[in-house]
């Protein structure tokens, strides 16, 4: 996945080509959610899974 300033973009792969995406500590730098995730929604297959992982502040802090 390419993550920029604005979050997810230009995915270099075939519509409805990949299994599954994960994504670790980024959805808080994405600044549009809705393009992003429809890029996401774009390579997917159907049935394909998303995994989304972040934290607050304060787990960040320990």
């Amino acid at each position: 996945m390419l993550i920029g300033d604005k979050g997810v973009r230009a995915i270099p792969a075939e519509d409805g080509s990949i299994d599954g995406i994960i994504g670790t500590l980024t959805i808080h730098h994405w600044t549009n959610l809705k393009k992003s995730f429809a890029e996401i929604n774009r390579v997917l297959r159907n049935n394909g899974r998303v995994i989304l992982f972040t934290s607050t502040p304060d787990q960040m802090r320990g």
